[in-house]
Order: C-alpha cells, then structure tokens, then sequence
C-alpha cells in the first residue's frame, strides 16, 4: 500500500516556520513520503526536507465576512471600550488546496493519505498512533478516520446547533473512498451555490461532515485530536479567543494588542517583541496599548502561561496588509 502524508501550512512567520520544520522532521523519523500544499510560498530549505511540493496562488477567501454582513464571533464590551471580530474563512481555501493534493496524489497512484494542518506543536509519540490508527483502520476493514470536536471546545459550533463536527486539521484513509463520497468546491461561485442551500456550508469542516457522517459507520470516528494528542500543544493563535490586534477605525495606523483572561486562573502574557513586557492578569482580567505600525511591520512573539505552564504561543504578524485585510474584521472602538 501507497501512503503519504500531506501537510497543509501558512508559514508566514518565524514560529509557523519551526512548527512546520519540526513536524516535517518528526515524520521522517517515521518514514512517512511528505507532501507540502499551501498557497504561501514556501522556502527552498524547507521543501527540499520533503518528497513533494505544491504552491496554488490562488487564496480563495471570503471578502465579504465582515462586521457589517455577519454577526461578530468575537464581543466584548466595557464602559470606555468595546470590541467586535469575525472570523477569517480558510473554508474555501483549504477546499481547493486539498483538492489539487489529493488529484495530485491519486495520479501518483498512492492509496492511503493523512491531511495535517501544521499549527501545532506535535509530539513524535502522538504522531506515531497515525500508524496505529491506519494499522487498526485496515484490520477492522474501515475506510477513513476522523477526530471529533467536542462543543465545549469550540461553542461557536454548539451556539449554531451543531453538535457532531469532523475536524480537518487531520484526517486521512483511502483516498478512493474519500472522493468517492466528496466533491469540492473549487471555485468562490461554487461556494456561493453551496450557502444558498446551507448557510453554514461556508464551514470546510460542516460541508465534510455532512458529506461522511452518514457513512460513519464504515469510519474511524476518533475522540478530539485534544485529548487523543494529549502531549501535543496545539497552536491556539489560530483558536477562537479574545487575545489578540485589533484595528482602531478612528487611528488604522496605531491598532490595538488586547488581552483578556477567560479562565479561572491568573495568567501571565510575556511580550518579547517588539514591548519586551509582561502583563499579569487575574481571572477576567483585561488589558490593552496601542501599537506603532505606520512606518515598519511588527511581529510580536507573544507566550501565555498559567501557573509556568505555557497554554498559548501567538506569533502576530502587523502590518499595512494586514490593517487593510482586518479593518473591517477586527475592530477596537473606543467610546
């Protein structure tokens, strides 16, 4: 049997880099054929690691998620201030990214494949139950394997009365069953079609578990990838959260770095660039400065702890794009 890995990534910083670059090595210590799909560029030192590399230009996003058209997934409101964010969709993206690797993959002739989104901090013992998983796959005659969100992980799923959710930040089987029983979407007008049947079709992850959960029967329908991965730090920059830059509509040039504490217990945020800082929050706490991006980008290094043990790494990339991408997206309005 054929088999290989593919790895999804947007390696547009520093951290992206060490993940992807740590994974990759992982899984050659594994013996694992790699392929890198992604619509960032990806550097020579980094996909000569690996058997394959595809780079699609084409970033499909939806422009038109903004504050205006879509309630806010983010809110937070206080007497001086208030907040508001949507979500970037990635729906339409991954959709045709994975679509290029898997026809590319399929003309191969490889028959097996796991899809990997590369923003997590993996563990070489977890990735070593992937071959575990295929080896029990194949002995109890399944077909694919997916891990299952748990709601309390991501409410915004539970919030919309959606409570059984496939995750595709890794998901693999055979390849033959998989398109057999999906079709992507590979165009901006496909997935307009889809939403006029289901609003949330806009959702990679709804559209893929619409198409499988009535054959899970024949499927792996693992528990969360959090709690089978227990040793693996994910990558929550890329979670839901109120932490994070958002864009002052009034001063786009001076955005806004917020914290706030959602946990019950006291949190550290160590800033290592460009403030150099730290900012001990109680439980509910909030706090926030203004940010300097007229002239230069900043990159800020960002480590979250509780009690010295790490619960978040973000690595945030500012500048005059990304102010023109999230201005309408991100938005810190002072009253």
């Amino acid at each position: 049997m054929k088999e290989i890995v593919i790895i999804s990534c947007w390696p547009n910083n520093e951290y992206k880099e060490k993940l992807l670059i740590d994974l990759i090595n992982k899984l050659k210590q594994l013996n694992k054929e790699i392929l890198i799909a992604s619509h960032y560029v990806i550097p020579s030192y980094i996909t000569n690691m690996v058997d394959y590399y595809i780079y699609d230009k084409t970033n499909t996003i939806y422009t038109n998620k903004t504050l205006e058209t879509y309630t806010a997934d983010f809110y937070f409101k206080h007497e001086t201030f208030k907040i508001e964010a949507v979500n970037i969709d990635h729906g339409a993206a991954l959709s045709r990214i994975f679509n290029i690797a898997l026809n590319f993959i399929k003309n191969l002739k490889y028959d097996y494949f796991t899809i990997i989104e590369a923003d997590v901090e993996f563990d070489i013992n977890d990735l070593k139950k992937l071959n575990d998983i295929k080896l029990n796959l194949i002995k109890n005659n399944k077909k694919l394997f997916f891990f299952k969100i748990r709601p309390y992980e991501f409410p915004f799923w539970e919030d919309n009365g959606i409570f059984e959710v496939y995750a595709t930040f890794c998901f693999g089987g055979f390849l033959k069953e998989f398109n057999s029983k999906f079709t992507f979407p590979k165009t901006l007008d496909e997935w307009n079609q889809s939403l006029l049947k289901d609003k949330n079709n806009h959702l990679f992850e709804y559209l893929v578990t619409e198409a499988f959960k009535k054959y899970k029967e024949d499927y792996y329908i693992l528990d969360s990838i959090f709690y089978e991965f227990n040793n693996s730090k994910i990558n929550t920059s890329s979670i839901f959260g109120l932490d994070g830059v958002y864009v002052n509509p009034k001063d786009e040039n001076n955005p806004v770095l917020f914290f706030h504490n959602e946990s019950d217990q006291i949190r550290t945020y160590k800033i290592f660039s460009p403030l150099s800082q730290e900012v001990i929050l109680d439980p509910d706490g909030w706090w926030f400065t203004s940010l300097d991006a007229s002239i230069y980008s900043l990159n800020i290094k960002i480590t979250i702890y509780e009690e010295d043990k790490i619960i978040k790494n973000l690595d945030l990339l500012i500048n005059k794009e990304w102010i023109s991408r999230e201005k309408n997206r991100r938005q810190f309005f002072f009253k």
